[in-house]
């Protein structure tokens, strides 16, 4: 790789190209911090153990990176850690933006991405925690994995009508984002494209997007049979629509706000990490119809009290560390059964480590017994209230009260 400077030591230069070193140039002003790339063709790509020429000695110096109209890339991790960086200015012949390019830029606040850039790399503006202003420019096909993560501070962002695709963690932990527009052009988002994103509260979709929709701000396919994304910022409690198949993986990821949910009985698979760290997430109920439960569902839920199933099979796991229920205490849980299930969960793999009650359903309300098994002579009468408004239905078995509800 050639380097030269100059006898006033004000500028030094590195051959960049690719796979002409000299195509390509790096001249750093060492006055005002400036590094300008220039030149015709491709810069080079680096990694963390092959860093750029300017890394070791010059990375936390530069300020400003001018990257010229006739240079057709940015190399992978080219500008990572440049921690001062305040200002880049991408050319319009510029068509990709690499893997880790400006990661922690963490002075970086504003970027403006030319209508040349087709696709940016993952990583590309991760951890880039002042940035306020990015303005994605209309070629742009795909927006990779991690591509704004943990930019904290970014208020906005349109995502432009030729994005195709959003990979994993694009967004994540942009805790600052109160509302996202997928518009038609979007073909595929990953679930956990937007997990930690703790202020957002809409998620939106063009009515002309033929594979994604939303309904009450949460994402979902088209048909609304497969639930994408639950916005980290709603609160409170949420019951899946009946339409909903497959709650899909890390779709409620660090959803910290919410606190109880019921899964309907169409409702047959819980894909890997839905309710991954959950911390507030304290009932929830879950269809009969439900066939699977994936790796770390309820990942580290430590706020966890009481789980409802009606399945009268207990879904077979391996065990607590491989299975749903990693990082929580299932003796703090409360595992609410169907009457005469009992012994079946007391002897399955991970449900036994429940605490276990069982419950009657009477013309379709659950009921709990307090203290004895399901068995005996059940009775049920209707019981009015004390100011002579409303009735309850109460159910005894061999004088033993039942209670409503979890």
């Amino acid at each position: 790789m050639g380097l030269s400077q100059s006898a006033n030591a004000q500028t030094i230069t590195w051959n960049i190209g690719y796979p002409d070193t000299l195509e390509v140039t790096a001249t750093l002003n060492t006055v005002d911090s400036t590094l300008t790339i220039s030149g015709s063709g491709t810069m080079d790509n680096y990694t963390l153990s092959n860093s750029a020429p300017w890394y070791s000695l010059y990375h936390t110096d530069i300020k400003i990176v001018i990257v010229g109209d006739s240079v057709t890339n940015i190399g992978n991790s080219a500008f990572w850690d440049c921690s001062s960086l305040m200002f880049v200015s991408i050319g319009n012949s510029v068509t990709s933006i690499g893997d880790n390019a400006f990661q922690y830029c963490r002075n970086l606040d504003t970027v403006i991405i030319p209508n040349s850039v087709t696709s940016i790399g993952q990583s590309a503006f991760a951890d880039c925690s002042s940035l306020m202003s990015v303005s994605i420019g209309n070629s742009v096909t795909s927006i990779g994995d991690n591509t704004f993560q943990y930019c904290s501070s970014l208020p906005s962002i349109i995502i432009p009508n030729s994005v195709k695709t959003i990979g994993a963690w694009a967004f994540g932990w942009c805790s600052s984002l109160p509302y996202i527009f997928i518009p038609d052009s979007v073909t595929f988002i990953q679930g956990s494209a937007f997990e930690g994103c703790s202020s957002l509260k809409v998620i939106d979709v063009d009515s002309a997007n033929t594979d994604y929709s939303s309904q009450d701000s949460v994402l979902f396919n088209k048909n609304k049979t497969t639930l994408v994304c639950y916005p980290g910022g709603k609160t409170g409690d949420y019951s899946v629509p009946k339409t909903v198949q497959t709650i899909g993986g890390s779709s409620f990821a660090n959803c910290k706000g919410l606190t109880s949910i019921v899964i309907p009985d169409s409702v047959q698979t819980i894909a890997s990490s839905v309710f991954w760290e959950c911390s507030n997430l304290s009932t929830v109920s879950i269809g009969s119809s439900m066939g699977s439960i994936g790796y770390g569902a309820f990942y580290n839920c430590n706020g966890l009290r009481n789980v409802m199933v009606y399945w009268t099979d207990p879904i077979l796991m391996v065990s607590v560390d491989g299975s749903a229920f990693q990082y929580i205490t299932p003796q703090n849980v409360n595992l609410h059964v169907p009457c005469g299930t009992e012994q079946l969960y007391a002897a399955a793999p991970v449900w036994k480590e429940f605490n276990i009650i069982p419950y009657k359903t009477i013309f379709g309300t659950v009921m709990h017994q307090d203290s004895t098994p399901c068995k005996g002579t059940v009775s049920l009468y209707k019981a009015k209230s004390a100011d002579g408004t409303s009735y309850t239905y109460v159910i005894e078995q061999e004088n033993i009260p039942y209670t409503t509800g979890l």
